[in-house]
């Protein structure tokens, strides 16, 4: 591993904390692209311009965030069941715990 990318990975690491959390890094036409998948944390947007100003907007970004289902069985008590599909993966995209 690159010490760039160990770098890059540990700054990721502090950011998130206690947060489940992963991340991959590759290499493509070379520069640095990272996905991260993590869990009930801020929605993707904002996870994705701390990480930017953290790391600096030379790499590549791919941020994915799962629901867990206590955070779905949250925002389905907040919102009602009654929402469509659609309205309530547009919440969950957005929702902050």
């Amino acid at each position: 591993m690159k010490p760039q990318t160990k770098t890059y990975k540990h700054v990721i690491d502090l950011y998130f904390e206690s947060v489940p959390h992963s991340i991959r890094t590759f290499s493509v036409h070379g520069n640095t692209l990272i996905y991260i998948e993590c869990e009930d944390y801020l929605s993707e947007h904002h996870v994705t311009e701390a990480l930017l100003r953290l790391l600096g907007t030379s790499v590549l970004l791919s941020i994915k965030r799962n629901c867990s289902e206590r955070l779905f069985q949250e925002i389905q008590q907040r919102y009602g069941p009654s929402m469509s599909q659609l309205e309530l993966c547009t919440v969950m995209s957005e929702y902050e715990a």
